[in-house]
């Protein structure tokens, strides 16, 4: 909104910093490769999401149309893409080439990308099916609402911070960046309620929430039936097809001693082509459950979702050619040790993907590099003073994390 507001060519202007950052990011991580050795670096480039989330319809085009077919505007936006992609894979051939083909390297996405259709309003979606209840919106309420989406979306982020900065100063902030979820839904007849985009839902639970309304055991499974049942059952009206086409329970995707903090369901909402909207904020806003993503953003709407398949390459003088099968995200981890010489370890829930670092000699027996002999290394127990720990929550309450 910002970017539209202030430039003409607002597609230009989001290419051009989205561009800029790139590059930064780039040179910081050659910057720092080369500032001393290293046993391990792991660099994220974020310039390749931010192009999708908002490109992604005309990449979409372009590759099933062909660029003869497609518009202008299609393939400036989608060239910015296939730009990005040809930018990272030069920067990092060379920073390969400089640092030696002795060192292994492995690029990973963290999800794939598609077409996002719709944005939902989950909570929304629970107050009609009777399981979650809004206060009624006063016009202060109101007010307040569409001062924070005016701060989120016409002000850069260091003017948002300059203007939270002051309102804290003038004790004002607590008056107007209330919590909404304390706020705008009435707890005392909510069960369930949805926190973020992609699909959690998490239950208001008696003894956990300081107003909880469901029991642990029967209740909250009962309760699970009826929202599974009604979630399933809502329709997009452009094609009349179900929305959401899966309903996974906590105990389906976790584990561990922190599972009840997980979020009691996660939905998945036609392969991530829709997605919950970003606040309740932005829900109370909306007339209806369904909408278009950001429609008022105009060119630099987003476009793009996030979608379970992901990229892996490997490469190096420990990685052999093998054709992978398809592989979770969590056994780069523990592939990532093994190549570093550490032994496995029963914590981890991923597998290391051995067909890639397994080499044969002249007899054929399977040849692995020498294990490190570092058990020391892996686990590390706290060193900090009870002081020490002090100062650091209070640097983490300063900066707005606890």
């Amino acid at each position: 909104m910002y970017i539209n507001n202030h430039f003409e060519d607002a597609i230009g202007e989001f290419i051009r910093r989205l561009d800029t950052y790139l590059h930064l990011q780039i040179d910081v991580i050659r910057h720092l490769m080369q500032k001393e050795d290293w046993d391990l670096f792991v660099a994220v480039i974020r310039s390749p999401d931010s192009f999708q989330h908002t490109f992604w319809d005309s990449v979409e085009t372009v590759i099933t149309q062909g660029m003869d077919n497609a518009s202008p505007k299609d393939i400036r936006r989608a060239e910015a893409v296939f730009s990005c992609y040809e930018s990272i894979d030069r920067e990092l051939g060379e920073i390969v080439s400089k640092n030696g083909e002795e060192r292994n390297l492995i690029i990973m996405s963290d999800h794939g990308f598609g077409l996002l259709r719709r944005e939902i309003c989950l909570n929304k979606l629970l107050e009609e099916a009777g399981l979650l209840k809004f206060n009624q919106v006063n016009s202060g309420r109101r007010v307040r609402n569409q001062l924070i989406k005016s701060i989120s979306l016409r002000f850069s982020t260091r003017m948002k911070k300059r203007i939270s900065k002051f309102l804290r100063k003038q004790g004002m902030a607590r008056s107007i960046f209330l919590n909404t979820l304390e706020d705008d839904i009435d707890w005392a007849q909510t069960k369930l309620y949805s926190l973020g985009q992609f699909g959690c839902l998490f239950t208001n639970m008696r003894g956990r929430e300081p107003m909880g309304t469901v029991t642990e055991g029967e209740e909250r499974l009962a309760m699970l039936d009826e929202a599974e049942a009604a979630l399933m059952n809502f329709v997009d009206p452009e094609d009349g097809l179900p929305v959401i086409t899966e309903f996974h329970r906590r105990e389906e995707l976790f584990h561990g001693s922190q599972t009840g903090e997980m979020p009691a369901a996660v939905v998945t909402m036609r392969n991530y082509s829709y997605r919950g909207v970003c606040s309740l904020t932005s829900e109370m806003e909306s007339d209806s459950i369904i909408r278009r993503p950001h429609a008022d953003w105009d060119e630099l709407a987003p476009t793009g979702c996030h979608r379970l398949e992901g990229v892996l390459l490997m490469h190096g003088p420990d990685i052999m050619q093998a054709e992978l099968s398809v592989r979770n995200i969590t056994d780069v981890t523990p592939t990532i040790l093994r190549l570093l010489g550490f032994p496995g370890r029963e914590s981890f829930d991923g597998e290391i993907i051995s067909e890639a670092l397994e080499s044969k000699g002249e007899t054929g027996e399977r040849i692995y590099r020498p294990l490190v002999e570092s058990e020391h290394c892996l686990v590390m127990e706290p060193s900090y003073s009870e002081a020490e720990e002090e100062e650091i929550r209070r640097k983490l309450e300063n900066l707005g994390y606890l």
